[in-house]
């Protein structure tokens, strides 16, 4: 939040609820926000500096409380700042109550898949280097490896795609991830993995292999549950893609690219990119040079069903990010994100310019 909007915010509160009350809430989150802004400005310097920004952006973007390689993912030297959020802890706010039933992956899958087929199938766990299979699977890992072909390994509790390594099967078995392949024995590429989901692969539908077949390519699409009549309604989704630098993931802030999509009709829009500090909208993917923009996404209404009713289930998290690959047979769930990015709700346009998101966030 900027300064000027911080001002505005707290004139309309002491006109509600007076002037000693306004006074204890400023006191109160000036504490929290100094807090906040100090852990913010670490971040943002070590992003910035790695990225080489100008310093003239970095100091506009950190006037409005954004680190500089946000502020241009939004296009924001080109817009007003104060319809955008410049942090996620009103959302944070919001899911208080059910953060880590989303966030704990193996927690969220059991919660989930009773009354959700579509979800990636849980082989095990990797917990100081051992893998603990499901009651499902009678092997090690090694011979599920060679059973499958390709796993999944991902932290059981982070995010932003941190940690998740792709394992394939081989004379040597290779693992995947941003900085390179390792090639290795199943049980020497294990032996280093501690809180760990083992997950089946799933290939990704032809549309999105084709844009870049180096990753799966993702979708995160947002729901609101309603706080007074309990309606889901959905909200900016998005079309993630990899690149080389992100392979074999595509989360944006790995070297990916991103693109909106039309809620209502699924059809995706031209991808955002950053060269330097330039923002451009490419209608084709820039090292493939497959056409992005104008691609629809299959079973489209299938996917938003999809969303709704893990929504259902988990709504005591109101405001969720969902992310879903397509296959050839339809949309599968692969977990939510109860403190979405506010890059991805808010690629378009600021969170703070839709009406039902403003309303919601300002009860939390």
């Amino acid at each position: 939040m900027s300064f000027k909007a911080a001002v505005t915010r707290a004139i309309e509160y002491r006109a509600e609820n007076g002037t000693i009350p306004t006074i204890g809430a400023i006191a109160e989150y000036t504490g929290t926000e100094f807090n906040r802004r100090c852990q913010f400005l670490g971040d943002a310097i070590r992003t910035d500096r790695k990225h080489g920004y100008p310093r003239s952006i970095r100091l506009r973007a950190m006037l409005d409380g954004f680190s500089a390689h946000t502020y241009l993912w939004l296009g924001l030297d080109e817009a007003d700042s104060d319809a955008y959020l410049s942090s996620n802890e009103a959302i944070r706010a919001l899911n208080s109550d059910y953060i880590t039933p989303i966030h704990h992956k193996y927690a969220f899958q059991r919660a989930t898949e009773p009354t959700i087929d579509a979800v990636p199938t849980i082989y095990g766990t990797i917990d100081r280097g051992r893998f603990e299979p499901t009651a499902a699977v009678e092997s090690d890992l090694s011979p599920l490896l060679s059973a499958e072909g390709t796993l999944v390994l991902k932290p059981v509790s982070e995010g932003r795609g941190d940690g998740v390594y792709v394992l394939e099967d081989g004379e040597q078995a290779r693992l995947k991830m941003g900085s390179g392949t390792i090639e290795s024995t199943v049980a020497d590429l294990a032996a280093d993995l501690d809180g760990y989901l083992v997950t089946e692969f799933l290939e990704q539908h032809d549309y999105a292999a084709s844009i870049f077949p180096g990753a799966t390519n993702t979708i995160r699409i947002h729901t609101l549950v309603d706080p007074e009549t309990g309606e889901i309604s959905l909200h900016r989704p998005s079309h993630r893609f990899g690149s080389r630098e992100s392979a074999p993931i595509d989360n944006w802030s790995k070297g990916g690219y991103t693109a909106p999509i039309d809620t209502d009709t699924g059809e995706i829009g031209r991808l955002i990119a950053l060269d330097g500090a330039s923002r451009s909208r490419l209608r084709t993917h820039p090292e493939t040079d497959a056409r992005v923009a104008g691609v629809t996404v299959p079973y489209w209404a299938e996917l938003r069903n999809l969303v709704r009713e893990a929504a259902a289930i988990h709504r005591d998290a109101p405001l969720v990010g969902w992310d879903v690959v397509v296959t050839e047979d339809g949309p599968v769930l692969l977990e939510g994100n109860a403190r979405p990015s506010i890059v991805g709700l808010q690629l378009t346009e600021g969170l703070l310019t839709d009406e039902r998101l403003r309303r919601a966030l300002e009860q939390a």
